[in-house]
Formats: C-alpha cells, sequence, structure tokens
C-alpha cells in the first residue's frame, strides 16, 4: 500500500491495487473526440472552469442505486471516486464538505477513508527509478502507457499503424513519414502478405500489409542471397507468429512553475503522445501522458531511466491489441521531440548561449551564414566531436566547443535511433510567434503616438472577425505589446496587414508579407507534398527581405530557425500535428497535481495522480482489466458517457449538431415572413428582403423548387458548417453550391412550418484578369466584389466562415464620437473585398469541390506560398482555356489577312493552351510575359478585330 499525498495537511492511502501480471493487456486511455478548435487551444494554461463541479456534483446526488457497477460498489461511489482522483482536485475540506451534504439529503454515500482506501484492479504504481546522478524519481513506465492505449477500445481503432499509404495531400505526421521499400520480398512460407520497410533509421520490420505483386526471383538470386532471403527477420522471430505493429510516438519535455503564482518551484517534466491519434484527438488532454516530473532533477539527468524504457520499446513488447482481438508485438520509435528551444539545445548537448555556430539542426555561422541552411548535424558527426572535446583540456576543449556549438558530453538521447538534431522539429510557437512576429510588432507599436494607437483601436473594432476563433482584444495589442502571449500575438497576426498598413514603410510592408506568409504555413492543417518547393522559396524571401531591410535581426537564431521549417514539414508533416500549445495547457494539470499534495514527496504524488486517472478512464472505456481479464459493466460505461461527466472528466462538452443543423443551436426564434427578413450585413440600414427584392435591387435565386415569401417560419441565429463550426447570421461564409466553392454573407436562417431549411446568402465574386487569374491587392489577397444576388439554399451547402475584410478607400472615415472616441465607418457603398489569407483557421482560397465533398477539383489558385520570383498564379486548369482559344481564333484571322511567322507561332501556342487541361507554370510564365509585352488585352484585341472587319 502507498501513501500519496491529496492535500495540504493530510496523507491519502492509495490505489496500490491487485498485482497484475506483466503480460496482461489491460490498461488504456480515454479517447473521447475533441472539437477541432481544441487545436488551435491557447498556450496559456487550463481554468479550473473547465472541469463543472457543481454540475457534476448535482448530478451524482441524483442517480439511482440499482443494476451492476462492476468494478465499483455503485454509480455514486464511482462519480466520487472520480471526484477524488480529477484533473483539478478539490481539497480534503471540500471533499468532506461535499459527502456531508450528500449525506444531508438522505442518501448513501462512503466515507472519504473508503474512497482513498478503495483501489481499481489492475492498477500499476509508477516506479521509483534512478538518474544518472543517483537522484531518485518516479516514473509511469512508457510500456503501460502503451498496453492501456493498445488496450482501449476506442483509441485501438482510431491509432494509425504504419506504414501508411501516402498522397500529396498530408494531414498527420503518420501519413508523412519516407517509408521506403527496403526488401521487396516475401516471405516464403505461412506469412505470405509481410513486406520489410524501414521507419526513419530504425532496423526494417515487417507490417501486415498485403502487397499484391508475384515474385519469382529464385533463378536470378545467388546462394547466399536466397539465405538472407529465406532467413527469419528478427522481429518476426521475437513476435513468434504474431504481427507486428509499428506506431511512433511523440515526446514533449517542458519546464513549468509548481505554485499558482506561475514564479516559483520549478519543475521539469516528460510526456509522451501518439503520433498515429487524429489530430483533434493528439491534443487533447486527456492523450499527453505524463510520464515523470521533478522539483530535483532536471530533464537531462531525467533521460537516462526514460531513454533506457524507449530502447526496449524499439525493440518491440508484446501487447494485446483490442482492434484485432490478438496478441501483437507494437515496435514503438520516437518520431520527434516537441518543445521549445533552449530545451532542445539541452537535450541535443548543444551550447544553449550564444555560440558561433548557433543553430542547433545545422553548422550555420551567426556572423557569416546565417542566412542560408548551412551543413546539417547529425548523430554520428557529432559523436565524434563529443569525442574530441572530452580528450581535450584548458584553453583547446573550450575552442572546440566554440567552433562545434556543442556541450562537454553527449547526452542520453543519442541512444535511440532516431537523430535528435533532425529530430526537434521547428516549433511555430516559440519559434515564430514569440520570435519574430512579436519582435516586428513590438517595433511598430512602440513608435506609434497615442493618436494613431487610437486610430488602430478603431480600425480594429470595425474589423470583420467571421473566420476567427479569437478575437484579439485593440487595447491590449495596442497598450502592452511588448508583454503580449502567444494566443494573442496569434490571433493579431491574421489581420496585421489590414490594421498595420497606413503605419508600414515599403520595406517594412514587405517584410511583414514575406513574415505572415511564412506564419500561414507554420499552422497549417494540411499541406501537399509537391509545395514542399514553393514553401521553401517562401521562407528563404522571408529570411532574405530581413537582410535586405533589417540585417541586425539575421543574428537571431529565432529568424535563422524559419529555414528549416519547409524541411520539418517534409520530415514530419504539418505543424498542427506536433505544436505545443496544447502541451502547454497540459502544465496546468501538473501544477494542480502538485498543489494539491502534501509537499512531503511531490515527485510521487504528481506520478501516482497521472497514473490513478489514466487507469480509471482506461478501466470505464471498457478496457480489459485484472488477472481474469474483466471489463467494467454496461452500466459504468454509460455512466461515463453522459455529457455532465465528459465535461467533467475531459474539459469540454460535446457537440451534439451535425452538419447543416440549426434547430437545436439556438432557443431564441420568433415567427416571421421570409419577405421581412431584414438584410442585417453590408449596409447602413437594415433593408426588407420583400422590399429588395420589389424595387429590382437584388435578385433572388432558389435551390430547388420555389418557397413561398409570405410563408410563416421561424428565424435563427445559427447553423453548423461541415467543419464542426458554428456559423452565425452576418458571417462571411464559405459553401458548396452548384460542384464549386463560393463566398458569401449569411444573412438568415430560416425553417418553414414544414420542416424544410434555408439559408440567405447574398454572393461574392471574384476578380480576375484577362486570363483568368485571381487580381491580388496589395498585401497579396484576392480581390472580391460583393453582388446583388442572393441564394436560398439548404445550410447543408454552408462549409465554415471564412475572413473576408472590405477593402477600404478614401470613403472610409473616422469620426470622434461625443465620447472622445474614434469611430471606423465602412462605406458599404464600395463594394470591393479581400480574401484574407492569413487566417489561418479557415484553410487556403481556393475554388471547387473541397476533399471532403469528393469531388474532382477544377480550379486551384495558391496565394498564400509560391515561387515569388516567377508569377502569383501557380497552377491554371482548364477554366482558363476558353480564353487562349478565342485568342486561337483571333490569330487564325490574322494569319489568313496578313500572314507572317509570329502570328502562326502565337497561334500554335494558344491552340495548345486551349487543349491543355493544366498549363505548367514556365510555359504559362513565358506566355504571360509575351502577351503582357506584345499585345494588348484580349478584349482590346477583340474590338480592333471587329471594328477592322466592319469597317
Amino acid at each position: 500500500m502507498e501513501v500519496v499525498a491529496t492535500d495540504n495537511d493530510t496523507e491519502q492511502v492509495s490505489t496500490s491495487g491487485l498485482a497484475a501480471n506483466e503480460d496482461a493487456h489491460i490498461q488504456g486511455v480515454s479517447s473521447a473526440v475533441s472539437d477541432e478548435s481544441e487545436l488551435e487551444s491557447a498556450d496559456s494554461d487550463c481554468n479550473d472552469d473547465d472541469c463543472d463541479h457543481e454540475a457534476f456534483i448535482q448530478h451524482l446526488s441524483t442517480l439511482p442505486e440499482n443494476g451492476n457497477t462492476t468494478p465499483f460498489a455503485s454509480e455514486r461511489f464511482a462519480l466520487l471516486y472520480t471526484l477524488l482522483h480529477s484533473a483539478h482536485p478539490l481539497g480534503e475540506r471540500n471533499l468532506k464538505f461535499i459527502l456531508h451534504i450528500i449525506k444531508k439529503e438522505d442518501v448513501s454515500a462512503p466515507s472519504l477513508y473508503q474512497l482513498k482506501k478503495f483501489s481499481l484492479p489492475g492498477y500499476h504504481a509508477p516506479s521509483l527509478v534512478y538518474s544518472d546522478l543517483g537522484e531518485p524519481f518516479y516514473m509511469n513506465k512508457p510500456i503501460d502507457v502503451i498496453r492501456r492505449c493498445f488496450g482501449d477500445p476506442d483509441i485501438s481503432k482510431t491509432l494509425q499503424r504504419i506504414p501508411v499509404s501516402h498522397s500529396d495531400i498530408v494531414t498527420s505526421s503518420c501519413s508523412s513519414l519516407p517509408l521506403t521499400v527496403q526488401d521487396e520480398m516475401y516471405i516464403l512460407g505461412k506469412e505470405m502478405d509481410a513486406l520489410f520497410t524501414q521507419v526513419r533509421g530504425l532496423v526494417s520490420c515487417p507490417s501486415r500489409i498485403l502487397v499484391e505483386k508475384p515474385l519469382c526471383p529464385l533463378c536470378e538470386m545467388s546462394i547466399q542471397e536466397f539465405q538472407a532471403f529465406i532467413a527469419p527477420h528478427p522481429l518476426k522471430a521475437k513476435g513468434n507468429g504474431k504481427a507486428v505493429v509499428v506506431t511512433p510516438l511523440l515526446l514533449y519535455s517542458d519546464d513549468l512553475s509548481g505554485n499558482l503564482s506561475k514564479q516559483w518551484n520549478l519543475l521539469d517534466c516528460w510526456c509522451i503522445l501518439f503520433a498515429g491519434l487524429p489530430r483533434k484527438m493528439n491534443h487533447q488532454l486527456r492523450n499527453i501522458h505524463l510520464l515523470c516530473a521533478s522539483n530535483t532533477v532536471s530533464a537531462v539527468q531525467m533521460m537516462g531511466p526514460i531513454v533506457s524504457e524507449l530502447c526496449a520499446l524499439e525493440q518491440g513488447v508484446e501487447v494485446f491489441d483490442e482492434k484485432t482481438q490478438e496478441c501483437v508485438l507494437v515496435v514503438a520509435p520516437v518520431l520527434a521531440i516537441m518543445c521549445d528551444n533552449p530545451r532542445a539545445s539541452q537535450i541535443v548537448g548543444h551550447m544553449t548561449g550564444r555560440p558561433s555556430k548557433f543553430c542547433r539542426v545545422c553548422l550555420a555561422d551567426a556572423n557569416e551564414s546565417s542566412d542560408m541552411i548551412a551543413e546539417l548535424r547529425t548523430k554520428a558527426s557529432s559523436m565524434v566531436e563529443f569525442a574530441k572535446i572530452s580528450f581535450a583540456n584548458g584553453s583547446a576543449k573550450a575552442e572546440l566547443k566554440t567552433l562545434s556549438g556543442l556541450c562537454d558530453m553527449p547526452t542520453p538521447i543519442l541512444k535511440l535511433t532516431l537523430d535528435p538534431y533532425q529530430g526537434t522539429p521547428l516549433e511555430a510557437l516559440h519559434t515564430l510567434v514569440l520570435g519574430p512576429l512579436k519582435y516586428f510588432l513590438h517595433d511598430v507599436m512602440s513608435r506609434l503616438t497615442k493618436k494613431e494607437k487610437e486610430q488602430m483601436q478603431a480600425f480594429m473594432n470595425a474589423f470583420d472577425y467571421s473566420g476567427f476563433e479569437v478575437i484579439p482584444k485593440p487595447k491590449r495589442i495596442c497598450n502592452y505589446s511588448g508583454s503580449l502571449v502567444g494566443r494573442d500575438i496569434k490571433a493579431f497576426a491574421q489581420m496585421a496587414l489590414f490594421i498595420l498598413e497606413p503605419y508600414l514603410s515599403a520595406g517594412e510592408k514587405e517584410v511583414w508579407i514575406a513574415m505572415l506568409k511564412v506564419f500561414r504555413i507554420a499552422y497549417c492543417g494540411t499541406l501537399r507534398t509537391s509545395m514542399l518547393d514553393a514553401y521553401q522559396g517562401t521562407c528563404d524571401a522571408f529570411v532574405q527581405a530581413i537582410k535586405e531591410h533589417n540585417p541586425s535581426m539575421l543574428k537571431k537564431k529565432k529568424v535563422h530557425l524559419v529555414l528549416h521549417l519547409p524541411a520539418a514539414l517534409r520530415e514530419f508533416g504539418p505543424t498542427s500535428a506536433y505544436n505545443t500549445e496544447r502541451c502547454e495547457a497540459f502544465n496546468s494539470l501538473v501544477r494542480c497535481q502538485n498543489v494539491h499534495s502534501n509537499r512531503h514527496n511531490p515527485i510521487r504524488d504528481i506520478a501516482v495522480g497521472f497514473s490513478v486517472r489514466e487507469h480509471l478512464t482506461y478501466v470505464v472505456s471498457g478496457g480489459l482489466y485484472g488477472l481474469n481479464n474483466e471489463r467494467c459493466s454496461p452500466a459504468i460505461r454509460e455512466l461515463f458517457k453522459t455529457t455532465e461527466v465528459l465535461h467533467f472528466m475531459n474539459g469540454y462538452t460535446p457537440k451534439t449538431h451535425t452538419h447543416g443543423e440549426f434547430g437545436k443551436l439556438e432557443a431564441s426564434r420568433k415567427l416571421q415572413k421570409l419577405s421581412d427578413v431584414l438584410i442585417y450585413c453590408k449596409c447602413e440600414q437594415s433593408c426588407a428582403l420583400g422590399c429588395l427584392l420589389d424595387g429590382g435591387h437584388y435578385q433572388l435565386q432558389q435551390h430547388g423548387a420555389e418557397i413561398n415569401m409570405d410563408a410563416l417560419g421561424y428565424l435563427y441565429k445559427c447553423t453548423a458548417g461541415t467543419k464542426n463550426a458554428t456559423i452565425k447570421v452576418t458571417n462571411c461564409i464559405k459553401l458548396f453550391y452548384r460542384n464549386k466553392i463560393q463566398y458569401g454573407i449569411l444573412h438568415a436562417c430560416f425553417m418553414e412550418r414544414s420542416s424544410l431549411s434555408y439559408c440567405l446568402i447574398q454572393l461574392f465574386e471574384e476578380m480576375v484578369g484577362s486570363f483568368g487569374e485571381p487580381i491580388l491587392n496589395d498585401i497579396d489577397c484576392p480581390l472580391l466584389t460583393l453582388t446583388k444576388q442572393l441564394l436560398l439554399v439548404p445550410p447543408s451547402t454552408l462549409v465554415c466562415p471564412v475572413s473576408i475584410c472590405h477593402q477600404c478607400s478614401s470613403s472610409c472615415t473616422l469620426k470622434e464620437q461625443s465620447n472622445g472616441q474614434l469611430l471606423f465607418k465602412h462605406d458599404w457603398n464600395n463594394d470591393m473585398y479581400a480574401y484574407n489569407i492569413y487566417c489561418y483557421q479557415q484553410g487556403g482560397y481556393q475554388q471547387g469541390p473541397p476533399a471532403y465533398y469528393g469531388g474532382t477539383q477544377q480550379q486551384t489558385t495558391t496565394v498564400i506560398v509560391g515561387q515569388p520570383t516567377i508569377s502569383r498564379v501557380t497552377t491554371v486548369f482548364r477554366s482558363s482555356s476558353d480564353h487562349y482559344l478565342t485568342l486561337s481564333i483571333v490569330m487564325t484571322v490574322l494569319c489568313v489577312f496578313f500572314g507572317g511567322l509570329l502570328p502562326a507561332v502565337l497561334t500554335l501556342v494558344a491552340l495548345f493552351l486551349s487543349l491543355s487541361i493544366v498549363v505548367p507554370l514556365p510555359i504559362w510564365s513565358v506566355f504571360d510575359c509575351l502577351m503582357k509585352k506584345w499585345l494588348p488585352s484580349l478584349d482590346q484585341l477583340m474590338s480592333r478585330l471587329v471594328g477592322w472587319i466592319l469597317g
């Protein structure tokens, strides 16, 4: 029996539990799916309000006591045990008072001592281990985390195993792994479907993937090759006929304060995540597993026992897989290490000060080659340098350390197959947001006058925040720019150029445009592998812009690390799969566990608290536990699926609405005629829809059968998009209508008494050039015009809210109110708008059906990244071929009347372009330059030709 601290003045008798077999497959972790918005959670800590104690306590006081509730005595006992081991634990005084209230209500309840003494079967307590210097600390073994994960019925079904099929669109770390076939050979005998693959330096291992490719190379093999061909693989021999499953891991390390003040009592912690989980689950707090935390042992010293456990996982461990209902051999290599830049340098043995070789990824020199990528560091070359440093003495050792940028001794992380120098990818929050973005924002704000800051606040107050999940606070941005946190800077960066453009010089504007394009790439949810070279060009353009306009910034390590962003995207996928924002929020749980300990042994208290909670979550999810491999009763499973319990345990309320549904989102509704619906947005005065249609100012198109404008129906304020996003009336939206993506403004959500639902949309129309390319404004955003066309469409056509900003002109004015505050008023007679490409939560600007509709893409115009030296338009599809066909006809007429070589050549080129499905970029660029130089626009050419023929 172990003693576990839970409050300042008492000790808790805890959870040693029944002894479990080491080979039992009994432990897992919760898999409740979080909302997509949790991925973009702020980097600050979670509030205690995430766990609604009041609703939870009210819920447990109304439970009946009946039915089978294995392994708990009753449902009420199960909920009280959950309350005792919650992520935000209560003090003992509060727990006693809650039990007292329950008993006063004549409800049977266990005592606090009974709750503390109770132990769930199958629980494994944290292990006492020792650092390389002999300092003790407690650790939850990674093998226990693996067993709980594969034994959980929900997690094992969603966990992605590799190798996976590779595609151009990458959404997770697993789908970006460069899996190379080492030996394309079948195993002769029983396993005819095993394919050898190599996973990021790990020894080749067979995966259960069926490869339909006949093989008969025996006649071409030598004796040695044939013997190697039929020899059993080491991992297959170790598996003894069991399937081999590869699931990569992500390590996370950080330091945090163990006090509520966040200033004292430094703690170092290590956590582990599964790279194969979907992104919306991977960053859920319940799926971040604490290994250890200590205020006496540093993170580097704790690496020794952790690395020993991880090396064992690389060799394979036998667990029970709930998905296949059989024992499998799990190989779990470390894919990447997530941490901030100082911690990354400590982990790989790089000097954390200002050495000459200031980059941990390459050998770039801060004084010479900081604007380009130098020779990459490798584990082998670094081991040679470590050996030289260890044998040197005095000044020679100091000189070697300065030249190499390495410390005295290698760290234990080098024992892994992972190359840590390339395995600590760029972290967007600490490298970009709290780096160049914060530097340049503070530089701009520091030179603005008080009057200019008031004007800037007025601009921000008038900004349309459609598509924004976090709305920046104008006063905080303008007056406290030097103390902004990552959440504030990320929110403001998505609108920065629309607000700061009047206060930037030409050089600063160029730097900001390049920097925000890098910011948009760094927070991409998906990426295309075919665009990785373009991403590299965008990052290079940013560094070159800084070199030209602010060369002193090149000595900043964070500016140089931006050059390594495309390599990280190529190796590990989108940064949203391994960003640290959600892990930073996890720090609050560690801090809360430390605060509610008795301070006798906080290292043990933190480890035990997390292990008990993870095992509890595993058991109530339906995993096997105990020596007899039992499961919890169905009543317990249903109890822990209720909204109140999910909200309490996981910190969120699961959304019940589906795509295209708005009937249940807003209770405030009123009966009204559709013709009386007011057009709320983008106009000085609200006007009734019937009046606008009768006056001929607007044209209404209806989806399907015509709707009676005078029929009574209910108006709602919200609807649900395909990306699980709530769309509000007056939001700018993206919709999929008539087999293409369109943009518009949502004016009303209407439901007839016949239960038919419709949304009233006012459409935008994109502005295109002579050859179909989008016209961009000064900050590289596509221009749109607000049309007079209205649509009545089903809510299922709505995708998500997007950020579309008014393209202000001189007619948009600032006015001073009676209270002295400035008010910015848009001129709605100006119907020109700009699509905000820097808002990363809404996806890229595109026309054509999105991937989740399963359609064929018609046209995609990438304006965020690309090759800036050639053209802003990176791809042109058949939508522009009609112009070239018309041009070929014009050239043919010119050839007939005038003859000559040049018109004939242009005719052939135009005819080729009109028949091509996709125009390659070099051909398009050359022809575009030729047309702009030697010929007028197509319309002028046609008018001249018609005039000449008629004249």
